[in-house]
């Protein structure tokens, strides 16, 4: 497996699991008002290495 495949993975595990704890945070909180901060350090993290894997398929490619 290549460096470019598990950046790719690891951004699509990242942006497919950062919802998870958004939402158990509402279901122990009971109330959806306050954001989770690891759902956004879990999704910038995700959307991050999207960016780094195009552009190494820009220049793998």
């Amino acid at each position: 497996m290549t460096i470019h495949t598990i950046i790719g993975v690891a951004a699509s595990v990242c942006t497919a699991v950062s919802l998870l704890p958004q939402l158990v945070k509402i279901a122990r909180d009971k109330k959806a008002s306050d954001i989770s901060y690891w759902m956004l350090a879990i999704l910038i993290s995700g959307l991050a290495l999207w960016v780094w894997y195009g552009v190494m398929a820009k220049i793998i490619l």
